[in-house]
Formats: C-alpha cells, sequence, structure tokens
C-alpha cells in the first residue's frame, strides 16, 4: 500500500498544482480581459465567476466597472462676505479600455517620437 501511494504521490500533487493554477476567479464588480501570449488581448471580457486558463500562455487581467459615487463641491463668494456652497453628485460607471487601440496608440507614438529625435538633414 505505501508503495502505491508513494508512486502516485508525485504526479496528483502536480495535477492538483496544475489545476489550481489553471483557474482564475473574477470578484462581482469586476470584469476580465485575457491576454494571451500568442493572440495578443482577446476582444470579449469575461463576467464574475470562475474560469479557466491555460496556465504559461494566458494571464486574466482584472478592471473595476462598478458603478461609484463622484460628488463636485464648490464655494463661491455671493454678497459681500457671503459665501455660499454648492455640491452636484453623479454616479458614473467605469468602461473597460479599448485594450488594442490603446497598444496600437501607444506603438505610433514610439514611432513618432523616435522619429522626432533623430537629427534633421538640413
Amino acid at each position: 500500500m505505501s508503495q502505491l501511494l508513494a508512486r502516485f504521490a508525485v504526479p496528483l500533487g502536480l495535477a492538483a498544482i496544475t489545476l489550481q493554477s489553471a483557474l482564475y476567479d473574477v470578484p462581482g464588480g469586476y470584469r476580465a480581459v485575457m491576454f494571451d501570449r500568442f493572440s495578443g488581448v482577446r476582444n470579449e471580457a469575461t463576467s464574475e465567476g470562475t474560469h479557466f486558463l491555460v496556465p504559461w500562455l494566458q494571464r486574466a487581467i482584472l478592471y473595476d466597472v462598478r458603478v461609484k459615487p463622484r460628488v463636485s463641491r464648490s464655494v463661491r463668494d455671493v454678497a459681500g462676505a457671503e459665501r455660499r456652497g454648492c455640491s452636484c453628485g453623479a454616479h458614473l460607471r467605469r468602461e473597460l479600455p479599448r485594450l488594442q487601440d490603446s497598444a496600437v496608440a501607444r506603438a505610433a507614438s514610439g514611432r513618432r517620437c523616435s522619429a522626432r529625435s533623430s537629427p534633421s538633414p538640413h
């Protein structure tokens, strides 16, 4: 019995570690965007819950998309020494950034900056 246990202990342990690293959890109020080493950022976002990924190949990036209250306050001088305060509140919802567009923009700006840093032919 001990030989059987010893023979399967290492493979079962490795299988358990691999399975644990293949699971990721997206909590409530968050969305996950999947990054793949070969194809880049995927267009669809996964909602809350437990999901699978390929451990070395993929990575989940979490974004907070909860509605958050924002309050803007200002104080104004009205007549003479009288001051009045005013506040305005709004509930804003964050949206997921367009990751592929921002990556393309960063690459294009890097090309423009390197083009500008080269000396002019005049």
